[in-house]
This record gives C-alpha cells, structure tokens and sequence, in this order.
C-alpha cells in the first residue's frame, strides 16, 4: 500500500578501521564517555586517562552505502 509506515533504517555493513580522522576521533571518545559515564556510572565527568595520551582508538562505523554514518563501537588499543 502506498501509505504503509517506512521502518526504521537498521545498517547491515560495517567496518572497523583506525579512528584516524578528527570526526571518527571524537565520536569514539563521545561513545566512550556516554557508556563509562552516563549508562555505567563508572566515572563522574570523563574517563579519559594517561593511556590516552599514546593509545590508538579503533572505531566499527555503521555503513550508508560507502559513507560512514556513526561510530557504533570503539576500542583503543
């Protein structure tokens, strides 16, 4: 029918790469901080520490076509 509901967009590509650019660099440290701080409770304010200062972040981005659309998971090793 031509008036259904479109669901909602759910990415099924993915890629994990070096956060390498400036933009994947601060949605790692955004998500790090949403999940330590805010859902965990773990840290009060940031959970940045001296790690990292030399540690490399590595990002899994959700995929729209070619173009990456969010970091939907990061690790940093």
């Amino acid at each position: 029918m031509i008036f259904e509901p479109v669901p909602p967009y759910w990415p099924s590509h993915f890629r994990v790469k070096f956060a390498t650019g400036a933009w994947e660099q601060a949605q790692c440290a955004a998500l790090r901080r949403q999940v330590f701080c805010t859902e965990q409770t773990i840290f009060a304010d940031d959970d940045r520490d001296v790690v990292d200062d030399h540690a490399i972040p590595i990002a899994a981005l959700s995929m729209v076509g070619v173009a990456a659309d969010a970091v939907v998971g990061t690790v940093r090793i």
